[in-house]
């Protein structure tokens, strides 16, 4: 610079205005590393069974964690035993997974813990050849094992290996249903007998998944609209979290049904009868939870269908009892449901048959004729109280009955009379008398007393 006066001032730098000198920038240095080791149980001789001689394998992850570099890097481990030479430089932030391993041979003792317990430590040097090193850690932790206080940071592998079972599911679903979450595959597999907890396996699927079904890791299903009607499979996998190598794989088949249309037939004791005036609603014969705001369609076009309400009051029963309805659902899932009906006349008052007296018969039991036959009588309805007598012409009575029928008690030409006739006895050829009675409705279904008699002729 210059003077006020002109003349030119300079100095040399220093730390201090008056000390001339080379000026001095310290930088702060940090020289750290970790490591990381995991375990996992290896049935040397996949029987099953923990054995004195299995193994445990290590995997060891190293990771420069400070801002120098780092040389001659190794590891140690007093509980197993270290494959890798060491590592010549290991660079800031520079992480290292492959150059060591190591495995412990299991004894005894440990099958007796059920778990080992075991710690690695990352020795290094800084660039000043002061050591660098870190105890390690477990980087997926056995949270159900019981630590050991005396090394709480020990990586701890369990030894009894759980029983696993993936378990097949089979859903079905309709084109209608979707989207609809159908539950988790997950909810039926099992680990050591019971149904696992999901925290404790990892899901893996094995089979592509196509466009319009969702598989998440967590096993949840979901189809998105537009899924085709058909059968689906996809295959996957779950492993024991805390011992990734024990595995198990079943498959998901979905049946993917399409929207097809449905037949109700409206079983026989529920028919209308065509002489009841009870209005009849086609919705009552519809599966539960059917949408109401569709359209009835009159397929045989009775003009007995007003909206949902059949009248079945004097329809024709002949030459076909038989009609069809179809009911029409619109919206995002359009579709037919067609109902069969028969419609009866049982519940029609009929008129009684005719009583009709045959009046000659012949008793030589030769599979003709050989009872006095009076037709109609089994209408039960229609007749009771039915009272035969029969008189020779005399006026002698041979045989009488109450409950009168054409079958087990009719008039074969056998006296059963009670004065002077013996009972079971053939009666011979000749002319008789009847007297029938019995009880009756007439149109207006009021009971009558009707007598009925006449002469009859029995032939030997």
């Amino acid at each position: 610079g210059f003077a006020p006066n002109g003349n030119e001032v300079n100095d040399n730098s220093g730390d201090s205005a008056n000390e001339d000198g080379d000026n001095v920038i310290r930088i702060c240095t940090t020289a750290s590393i970790a490591i990381t080791k995991d375990g996992t149980y290896q049935d040397t001789n996949n029987d099953g069974i923990t054995n004195v001689g299995d193994v445990v394998s290590y995997n060891f992850v190293i990771t420069n964690t400070g801002n120098v570099t780092l040389t001659n890097v190794t590891v140690t481990d007093i509980n197993a035993v270290i494959a890798g030479v060491s590592i010549p430089t290991l660079g800031v932030g520079a992480t290292d997974s492959t150059t060591f391993s190591g495995y412990h041979t299991i004894t005894q003792n440990d099958i007796n813990k059920g778990f080992v317990y075991n710690w690695a430590t990352a020795n290094s040097k800084d660039p000043k050849d002061n050591p660098v090193t870190h105890t390690s850690t477990d980087p997926t932790p056995c949270t159900s094992c019981p630590k050991d206080p005396e090394c709480p940071d020990c990586t701890i592998t369990p030894l009894t290996k759980s029983i696993i079972q993936a378990t097949n599911d089979t859903f079905s679903v309709t084109q209608c249903s979707i989207p609809e979450e159908i539950r988790n595959a997950l909810s039926n597999d099992l680990l050591n007998g019971v149904v696992a907890n999901p925290a404790d396996l990892k899901f893996k699927l094995l089979t592509a998944l196509g466009q319009y079904i969702k598989i998440d890791e967590q096993g949840n299903i979901t189809f998105i609209k537009g899924v085709a009607a058909g059968q689906y499979s996809f295959d996957y996998q779950i492993c024991e979290a805390v011992n990734p190598t024990n595995c198990s794989t079943a498959t998901i088949t979905i049946n993917v049904a399409g929207i097809d249309s449905v037949t109700i037939t409206v079983p026989e004791n529920q028919s209308p009868c065509n002489a009841d005036t009870t209005l009849v609603d086609l919705f009552s014969f519809l599966p539960q939870g059917t949408p109401t705001n569709g359209t009835w369609v009159d397929t045989d076009n009775t003009g007995r269908l007003n909206a949902n309400i059949f009248d079945p009051f004097g329809i024709s029963i002949s030459p076909v009892n038989t009609y069809h309805f179809e009911y029409k659902i619109a919206g995002d899932c359009p579709r037919s449901i067609f109902l069969v009906m028969d419609i009866n006349d049982d519940c029609k008052v009929l008129p009684c048959k005719t009583i009709i007296i045959h009046n000659a018969f012949s008793s030589n039991e030769d599979g003709r004729n050989d009872y006095f036959q009076i037709e109609n009588l089994e209408d039960n309805d229609c007749y009771r109280n039915i009272r035969l007598e029969v008189f020779n012409r005399w006026g002698v009575l041979v045989f009488e009955k109450d409950n009168y029928n054409n079958q087990g008690n009719a008039f074969r030409g056998y006296s059963e009379g009670r004065t002077t006739i013996n009972k079971r006895e053939g009666l011979p050829t000749g002319t008789y008398f009847y007297i029938l009675s019995y009880e009756t409705v007439d149109g207006l279904g009021q009971a009558q007393n009707v007598k009925k008699d006449g002469y009859l002729y029995l032939i030997k």
